[in-house]
């Protein structure tokens, strides 16, 4: 059964449209006159409310160092000064300089399992690619894919009954990251990290509506120590490799 009202549908469709394309918070808050809705939709700061409470992620905030050498995650977490540049990790106010914004990745998964038109999709990797010896046409042709299933999951030392990717329903999942300069000058640079869902067919699965963004290493110069801003999602990945 659909849990979402007529109205939520409505707030969705509205908060997708602004997204797409791209439209101001003035312009959108002319849309009512042009489209009247009964019932009216709110304004803008509480569709965003709206649709964070409808969505049900929270993201996880971090603090990092001011010019994003590292994370304070892991063996970091309790560090004062960045331990590279030695900037102090909180200014006079006792606030953090500046935080990184990680977004969960198993709720996104989980969320792709409970739409049909998207769990469908992903049975591409079990049932829809045929492993041809001596064709590559997807990285399950690849030596890694391959040898890994043949091996149990371990996790910590722990040893398990499982072997990778046995399971139709375990997803194989891409991680990419690369700097890029946001503003002409080029002088600061900022490091997305994204998640390929390689369980799509090879010729949707780069398509930039299934490319999960898991947050911004935020600049302005190039992380020293990138693991540590991973951390969060090596913890997640960790327990997708254990089951969830």
């Amino acid at each position: 059964m659909d849990r979402l009202s007529a109205y939520d549908h409505a707030i969705c469709w509205a908060f997708t449209y602004k997204f797409w394309s791209h439209t101001t918070d003035s312009d959108f808050e002319m849309l009512p006159f042009a489209f009247p809705t009964d019932p009216p939709l709110p304004k803008i700061t509480s569709l965003r409310s709206w649709v964070k409470f409808l969505v049900g992620i929270e993201p996880e905030l971090y603090n990092c160092c001011p010019n994003s050498c590292c994370c304070y995650t892991g063996p970091h977490e309790q560090l004062q000064e960045c331990p590279y540049c030695k900037e102090p990790r909180f200014g006079s106010d006792g606030k953090p300089r500046k935080k990184f914004t990680y977004i969960l990745l198993i709720l996104r998964l989980e969320a792709f399992t409970c739409n049909q038109s998207m769990a469908t999709k992903m049975k591409y990797r079990s049932t829809g690619h045929v492993h041809e010896p001596g064709k590559s046409s997807d990285i399950f042709n690849g030596s890694n894919y391959r040898n890994l299933r043949r091996e149990h999951v371990e996790v910590n030392g722990r040893r398990f009954e499982h072997r990778y990717f046995e399971d139709e329903r375990d997803i194989a999942l891409g991680l990419s990251t690369d700097g890029f300069a946001p503003f002409k000058r080029r002088k600061n640079t900022a490091w997305p990290l994204i998640i390929f869902n390689y369980n799509l067919p090879p010729e949707i699965h780069f398509n930039i509506d299934n490319i999960l963004s898991l947050g911004v290493i935020p600049g302005p110069k190039k992380p020293v120590d990138v693991d540590s801003f991973l951390w969060p999602l090596i913890k997640e990945l960790l327990r997708l490799a254990a089951g969830v």
